[in-house]
This record gives structure tokens, sequence and C-alpha cells, in this order.
């Protein structure tokens, strides 16, 4: 790699480096789920629990431990006095019940230990081989314990956490100081340097910090969000990446998003338009960009083959003159395929759940590919991926590849080809 093109790689460590996000997880809804029993007890209201999904990922994920705990209060109605950060754990401020969740993961941390990502480790370490200047900017304050647990400690050359920040006076994600700072201590241009995150709060740091590369990591099924909130590119695991990707993208030779059109949501009302957009063809046959799964349908999907040559013809008289209009014909529809579950229903993407979705058209090979994670009525999430291409060599050949994979079950699984 050419160490010219980039100064610097700055990474997060909670759910980028280490696994620790079940533990950070869990001490904030035993914490949270307390105050609000309480709460409900006091004023005789429902109890309504503190959610991975609904709540720490949305109001607590990548934030400083004061500021996720006024965000999710803020999200049920509760104001609180902030407090001071030398406070006891407890319920009567801001401070106290962040302190209260430090608590928690602290007993937790002992006696669990902290699991790493061993492709990210193995990324880390290659990188630090080629010279390239390693930081850590995180918002925890027990980035120290952790990377000692952990062994990592020696693998980076400044590390901005929680501490630091305080100390520096320093704004949260998603503000970029904490990012910023850490360039400075290393001697790092902004853009001439690599932001790796997780969390969304995180993401936008890095975007609103102009720096040269942002990396989102999906570790929840948040491809989408995390584009949406700046990152350049996202990976669901570092062992996807590699030295030449990087040095490829500061070195100004991913073109990849000029030549290609993605989309990375799901928009019946839209599909029409999408299909065209996402036609492939080879001048002489050419067919929508509809998906496998869905019926013909006038009103959203019409997944049209048309090949050339084959054309109605017809008159209509209009202002006293015969008017000839001629009109590809559709061809029988060759995309129709699908499974099902067991004896479940065939899927139908407008019958499930869609956790994560990408679809793009590759203008360079002409490869058409979407790859979607759902949710169905069971509760089976599985990940399907499909690739379709118009052979340019052979004008009469094209072919589709369809795959799925279980997320979180086993059985019979059985697919539907239709013509």
């Amino acid at each position: 790699m050419n160490k010219s093109s980039i100064d610097a790689i700055i990474f997060d460590l909670d759910g980028v480096i280490t696994n620790s996000t079940p533990l950070h997880s869990q001490a904030w809804k035993e914490m949270f789920d307390q105050f609000l029993n309480a709460k409900a007890k006091k004023t005789s209201t429902p109890f309504q629990e503190f959610t991975h999904e609904g709540d720490y990922l949305k109001y607590v994920d990548g934030k400083p431990r004061y500021i996720g705990v006024k965000s999710f209060l803020e999200s049920r109605g509760v104001n609180l006095p902030f407090g001071d950060p030398s406070q006891e754990p407890g319920q009567d401020t801001i401070c106290a019940l962040g302190n209260m969740k430090n608590q928690l993961f602290n007993q937790m941390l002992t006696e669990r230990g902290v699991d790493v990502y061993e492709s990210s480790v193995e990324f880390i370490h290659t990188l630090k081989d080629s010279g390239i200047s390693l930081g850590l900017a995180t918002s925890s304050k027990n980035a120290a314990r952790v990377l000692e647990i952990t062994g990592l400690s020696d693998l980076f050359q400044t590390c901005v956490d929680g501490i630091v920040s305080a100390e520096l006076g320093l704004e949260g994600k998603p503000s970029p100081d904490i990012f910023h700072t850490a360039c400075d201590k290393l001697g790092a241009a902004y853009d001439r340097s690599m932001i790796i995150e997780d969390a969304n709060s995180g993401v936008e740091a890095g975007y609103r910090g102009h720096f040269g590369l942002v990396l989102g990591v999906a570790r929840e099924n948040n491809q989408e969000e995390l584009e949406l909130h700046g990152a350049d590119l996202v990976v669901e695991d570092l062992g996807e990446i590699s030295l030449s990707d990087i040095h490829n993208w500061f070195a100004g030779d991913d073109q990849g998003k000029s030549w290609s059109i993605e989309y990375h949501s799901y928009d019946p009302n839209r599909e029409g338009t999408t299909e065209t957009l996402c036609a492939v063809g080879n001048g002489y046959f050419c067919t929508r960009g509809a998906m496998e799964e869905i019926p013909a349908n006038l009103d959203e999907n019409y997944p049209g083959t048309y090949i050339t040559g084959l054309y109605n013809s017809l008159e209509s008289k209009i202002g006293g003159r015969l008017i000839t209009n001629e009109d590809f014909v559709n061809l029988p529809n060759w995309l129709p395929l699908t499974f099902r579950i067991g004896s479940g229903n065939w899927f139908n993407p407008r019958e499930a759940e869609i956790l994560e979705f990408h679809r793009k058209l590759d203008f360079e090979t002409g490869l058409l590919t979407r790859t979607m994670t759902v949710l169905d009525q069971e509760g089976n999430q599985t990940k399907i991926q499909s690739e379709r291409f118009v052979s340019m060599a052979n004008p009469n050949l094209a072919a589709i590849q369809y795959k799925i994979t279980p997320k979180n079950y086993s059985g019979m699984v059985t697919f539907r080809s239709e013509l």
C-alpha cells in the first residue's frame, strides 16, 4: 500500500473491535428497568421496559453515558436534574443513573470478560504492520480496562476515550470532536484519515468531520441507516475490506458509485420506475428489473421481457388519418422464482418485514444484484441474494443466480421456478 495516500485510521471500540454491546445493552436495560419500574409504581402507570432495538440502538448506543441517559429519558417524557459525576449510583439524577449503569457494566465485565471480533484484530495487525498510524476514539470511560483485558492496548498510538473527552471538554457523538482530537494527536490530516464506526451517531460524527473515508460496520442489520447517517462504505465485518480497498479509495480509484445505480429500501409505489431503471439487456434481449418473487401486478410490478423485431402493429384513425403504432410484445415471464419454509406460504416481499435491502445495477458489468434480509410472520429471518445478467456474448442467453441463507432457523426449504 502507498502509505502516503492515508495518514491514519481511527477505530471505535464497542461493536467494531470488541463485542461488548451485549454487556452494555444489558447494563442499560437493568438500570433503566429498575428506574422505570419504580416510576410506574409511584405514578400508578403501566411499566414499559427498555429494549435493545427500540431504545438502546436509538438513544444510547455510541453516545457518552450521561448524554445517553438524558436522550432516553427525554424519549419517555422524563426530566431529571443533571446532578454531579461524582454522585453515588442512584435514581435521582442523570449522573446517578449513568453511574449505576457503569457499576453494573463493570460487574458484568469482571464476571464475564469481553469477546473480540477476531477479523477486526487481524485487520488491525495488518494495518499496524503496514506502518499506518492507528487511533482509538470511543465514548466509553472503560476503554483502558477493556483494552487491558483483551490485550489490545499496544496496538494503538493514541486513545481518546470518555475520560479524555471529559478532561478536554469535548462534545459527544455525533460531534466529530473525539475523532478530530485523535487525528490531532497523531498529526494526521482529517481528509487523509479513515473512521471506522458501527453506531449511527459515530458514522454521523465521521461525516460531519469531513474525513477521507467513513466506514460503517453493520452489526445490527442496519446498513441502510449507516449509509443515511453518512457512511461512505458499509460492511458487515472488517474481514470484508482490505488494505488495497482502502488504498484505492484514497487514490481516487473507487468509482463504483458513479458507475452504478443503487437502492436501499423497497417502496412498492416506486417499484415501476425502479424496474425500468434496473432493466438489463444486450441490444437484442431486454428484461425489466422486477424482483423474482413478486407476481405481475400492473399497478406496481410489470416484469416485461422484450426482443428486437418482435412487436405488434395496430392501426387507428386519428384526425381523419390512419396511424400505425408498433408496440413491443411482452414475452413469457422467465423471472418467477421463490421459496417457502416447510409447508408455509410462498415468499413474497410484500408480505414480510424487510430488515435490510440493497439493489444495485452495475453499469460496467451489466450485473443486477439484490441482497435483502426478511422476517416472516413465524419469526424466521432469511437472507436472500440474487444476481441477474443478459449475455453480451450470446444474444439469446440470460441467467439468474439465487441464494438464501437461514439466519435463525433450520428446516426444509422448497424452491419454485416458473415460466
